[in-house]
């Protein structure tokens, strides 16, 4: 499923009309990429997503959290490593998400819910949904500053045993210091 996923996205050519809130400073741009200009650039990669599903299956996350849904790989990575969990994920972009969303339905899940916004608004509401998160990966800032702030946010609902994964930190010295 992953692999096809993958192949599928990086064949589509639709045109999408993009809002990046994560690479500017803190002001969302705006501007157009295709679908398979994304799956190739900042979509998870086949080895990225089998990770991601491997973590997922052998720490079984009952609740699970993402931040960066993009076209939606990662996510099916995670949903299918283990498909009892609740998954809720994040994206800034309403038109990337709609691609994501469809790729959900196409495979079947419903245990994905993708909520569409600038993190710091959609945060709090997704974190209102779940009693505790047993697996984070944030994936979709690339500034310290809100990359600590959502961090921090997600601490109110760990448990001993919460997967923090960060994707990304050696994207620029700021990542690197958070």
């Amino acid at each position: 499923i992953i692999r096809s996923l993958i192949s599928k996205m990086r064949n589509d050519n639709r045109q999408l009309n993009v809002t990046d809130y994560g690479t500017a400073e803190g002001e969302g741009t705006s501007r157009k990429l295709s679908v398979q200009y994304i799956a190739k650039n900042y979509s998870s990669s086949g080895y990225k997503a089998c990770m991601l599903n491997r973590l997922s299956s052998y720490f079984r996350p009952a609740q699970i959290l993402e931040m960066g849904t993009s076209l939606g790989i990662g996510t099916t990575a995670l949903a299918l490593g283990f498909p009892q969990s609740k998954v809720i994920t994040l994206e800034g972009s309403a038109e990337i998400a709609s691609i994501a969303k469809e790729n959900f339905i196409f495979n079947g899940f419903k245990n994905i819910e993708i909520i569409t916004g600038e993190f710091g608004l959609s945060l709090p509401m997704s974190l209102e949904k779940l009693s505790s998160i047993d697996l984070v990966y944030i994936d979709g800032n690339h500034r310290s500053e809100p990359t600590l702030n959502y961090f921090n946010a997600c601490l109110k609902k760990a448990n001993a045993d919460t997967i923090f994964i960060f994707d990304d930190i050696h994207w620029s010295h700021d990542m690197e210091a958070a």
